[in-house]
């Protein structure tokens, strides 16, 4: 019946422990977080259903749906743009604010005996710790989708990259013969104006320039596959 009774002044205290959270969560402004930005709704969260399901606790009802409504959470606040740290923070400072509730409460009425109190704590912390846990883990997994979606994508454009060099070294490649081969039948004509032999020197000098890069680029394209 103690127990009862605790659990009747959380559910009644419902609004006031809520706000009490909110302004821990949004007292210190020099850290920067979404939060600050949040509308209402959007802070609170499932909040409000996890006091609902303390009371629960207290009066040994089941709370099945409270990982569900977690791992929610963890996804709301990572599409928020949450750090997983800045999670944590909320999720500590709601543990302690509802500890702190319970002590004033005890301090006040004296209903519990320490047994009971022992118990008290012991079925909030179960049920906020899986709480945190769904969260976390929620907001953990989707990052690490996200990181190997990331990941696939740069995979993927790193190869069609490696696939259009190699193809471009090929294609580029493919006129330098018939260029040199036009420039040694050149060499072969005697040409009457000085000026012809310095421009088929410069073709053919170029052109094994551009055949020694290529083929460096076709190797380290190689190396990259």
């Amino acid at each position: 019946m103690a127990l009862t009774s605790l659990a009747n002044h959380i559910a009644d205290d419902h609004d006031a422990l809520l706000a009490r959270w909110r302004i821990l969560a949004r007292a210190d402004e020099t850290q920067p977080c979404r939060r600050f930005d949040l509308s209402g709704v959007e802070f609170d969260d499932h909040f409000p259903a996890l006091i609902d399901a303390l009371a629960r606790a207290l009066r040994n009802h089941d709370a099945p749906h409270v990982e569900r409504e977690g791992a929610e959470h963890g996804r709301q606040r990572r599409q928020l743009g949450y750090t997983v740290t800045e999670v944590m923070e909320e999720l500590t400072l709601f543990r302690q604010m509802l500890l702190n509730a319970v002590e004033e409460f005890q301090a006040e009425t004296r209903a519990l005996s320490q047994e009971e109190l022992t118990d008290a704590r012991r079925r909030l912390l179960d049920l906020l710790d899986r709480s945190v846990q769904a969260s976390v883990v929620e907001y953990v997994t989707l990052a690490e989708r996200e990181r190997d979606r990331v990941m696939g994508e740069l995979r993927e454009s790193n190869e069609q990259k490696d696939r259009f060099l190699a193809m471009l070294s090929h294609e580029l490649r493919n006129p330098l013969a018939p260029i040199m081969n036009a420039a040694g039948m050149l060499r072969d004509v005697r040409a009457a104006d000085p000026r012809l032999d310095r421009a088929r020197d410069i073709i053919e000098r170029q052109a094994r320039y551009q055949a020694r890069l290529l083929d460096d680029l076709l190797e380290v394209n190689r190396i990259a596959r």
